[in-house]
């Protein structure tokens, strides 16, 4: 027993091991107090998954006092690992920070520098894990972990309550006229066209309008979006227009994405009243999950944690193989719609990264590549334009979550809403892209009961 208990006290305070334990902390500390603002946060999880933790170092301190060649090298690489899960994304972040570079240039950089200190790292830790290789990186960690903390919890971020927020609903007047499927279709970060001729004086980014009105729509250039990021702008919209209350631009993304999005206003709505509900999105749609997440938000606690670590791309897809898929399945799934159904459908385009093999070869991020790959997402859709909505099967909402957002001169706010089995009365009531929840839900009456 005093045996167990001496090793344990090593375990716990020999600087020359290396500490799982320690990573997982120093990490905590960093952005704990971020991560405390979820709903999904829970102190119980927490501790039950320290505890995990430290079992974990237990028997790899046992396996690294040992001095067997080989259970040293495996001690080694499980905690170059636990490194990498919760530091490489750090590091990469950081340097972008202070790079304040084009996208793509930062990334690549950010990289190049996180995997030299990750070699740096590997080969001190390879030739003094024997005799005094971890006590510097522990010293570090631990140092790191005070000052975190403190500096953490002084500044603290005050949020305001989401669910105090008042939705700006708009009656939207239908009649009683014949109910038919509602097709919302959303293109990521889509620039008006009023923005797009602003920086480069061609007025061929108009046509895309000029096609649409020629068959009959009603198309609204510059329309206004309150928000710069995606989860903002829709939580919103699909919450019947959040956005007008002073203090929504200071909420907790967390709160927006799991409150407004997972439960939102519409999804509730529209089940009510016995809407078929289609999520053809890469977002939740209240209880419908998306057809592939791409932009990645916690829905659980592990998830929540995983927030800050390299796990966050690989609970993400990949956007080019995303947007083919949808535009060759989107056709099967529109034509197959109930006459009182929904269903939301999102493209990640014009949004980077500019590629759709072979019809569009990769492009660097730059405003250039996206003014041809914005014109790139207009062929596309007039081509699904003409496929699908020929007929008055349908009511189409095609709009951008907002505009671009990487140049100045370009309007963030600035987006596009086309509007097909809209009347011009009904249009006009729709003043921003977070009015269209408003504009879907009076789409459909109440649920009959025969």
């Amino acid at each position: 027993m005093i045996k167990e208990l001496n090793l344990l006290m090593r375990i716990l305070f020999d600087r020359r091991i290396p500490s799982l334990l320690l990573v997982f902390i120093s990490y905590f500390t960093v952005y704990g107090w971020r991560l405390w603002h979820s709903s999904f946060f829970s102190v119980p999880q927490l501790i039950l998954l320290l505890m995990l933790v430290g079992v974990l170092q237990y028997f790899l301190a046992r396996m690294f006092l040992s001095g067997h060649r080989g259970k040293t090298l495996f001690v080694v690489t499980m905690y170059l690992i636990f490194i990498i899960v919760f530091y490489s994304l750090n590091v990469v972040d950081a340097f972008n920070v202070v790079q304040q570079e084009q996208l793509g240039h930062q990334y690549v950089r950010g990289v190049i520098i996180s995997g030299i200190l990750f070699l740096i790292l590997a080969w001190v830790s390879y030739r003094k894990s024997s005799s005094n290789g971890f006590a510097f990186q522990n010293i570090f960690l631990g140092i790191f972990s005070v000052i975190s903390f403190i500096v953490g919890w002084r500044s603290q971020i005050t949020y305001p309550d989401i669910e105090a927020f008042q939705p700006h609903y708009k009656a939207i007047p239908f009649g009683n006229i014949q109910e038919t499927p509602v097709v919302l279709i959303v293109l990521d970060e889509y620039a008006s066209s009023k923005s797009c001729f602003k920086v480069t004086n061609d007025s061929a980014f108009f046509n895309f309008n000029k096609q649409l009105e020629k068959r009959g729509w009603i198309v609204k250039d510059n329309m206004y979006s309150y928000e710069g990021s995606t989860i903002r702008s829709l939580a919103s919209t699909f919450s019947f227009n959040l956005s007008e209350a002073e203090t929504f631009k200071d909420a907790s993304s967390y709160h927006i994405s799991t409150s407004k999005l997972m439960r939102n206003a519409l999804y509730d709505s529209l089940f009510g009243k016995g809407v078929e509900i289609v999520n053809w999105g890469i977002i939740d749609l209240g209880a419908e999950r998306p057809k592939q997440r791409l932009y990645f938000y916690p829905r659980n606690f592990l998830e929540l944690l995983s927030r800050y670590t390299v796990f966050y791309y690989w609970l993400s897809g990949d956007p080019v193989d995303y947007n083919k898929r949808v535009l060759e399945t989107a056709g099967d799934k529109i034509n197959g719609l109930d006459q009182r159904s929904f269903m939301y459908m999102h493209l990640f385009m014009p949004h980077s990264p500019f590629e759709f093999e072979p019809s569009f070869p990769k492009m660097d991020v730059s405003t250039q590549s996206y003014l041809r790959f914005r014109q790139f997402t207009d062929d596309k859709m007039l081509l699904m334009v003409d496929q699908l909505f020929r007929n008055n099967r349908y009511k189409v909402i095609i709009t951008g979550d907002h505009g671009y957002r990487d140049d100045l001169q370009m309007d963030y706010h600035s987006t596009f809403t086309a509007f097909w089995g809209f009347t011009n009365e009904q249009v006009a009531m729709v003043k921003s892209v977070q009015d269209l929840g408003s504009l879907v839900n009076n789409a459909f009456y109440k649920k009959r009961n025969f």
